[in-house]
């Protein structure tokens, strides 16, 4: 019997410039959610899913999970972005807890 580790890692590296983001569009909304970032996970070592996203609408969504994951049972993780319809493109990414 061979036994994997369970490890998940995410990591992302940004794909926009740092001189896109300054103290002069802090409050332009569209500005901060068009800045994306080429995100990964990995499961044991091995690329589960890569893509561009916008990373601060992913930010949003998992400190919005974050806050309710502690409930029990925890609840499913989905992340939609403002380019897509919710409902007939479906989520960027689902993680649902299983046990």
């Amino acid at each position: 019997m061979v036994s994997i580790p369970d490890q998940i890692m995410f990591s992302y590296t940004f794909i926009n410039q740092p001189s896109e983001l300054s103290n002069r569009v802090a409050r332009d909304t569209l500005t901060i959610l068009s800045i994306e970032a080429m995100f990964t996970i990995t499961l044991n070592d091995e690329i589960y899913f890569e893509t561009s996203l916008p990373i601060l609408e992913f930010y949003r969504s998992f400190y919005r999970w974050k806050e309710k994951s502690n409930a029990i049972p925890v609840p499913a993780f989905h992340c939609y972005s403002v380019e897509f319809d919710d409902y007939e493109e479906g989520a960027i990414i689902s993680m649902i807890p299983f046990f």
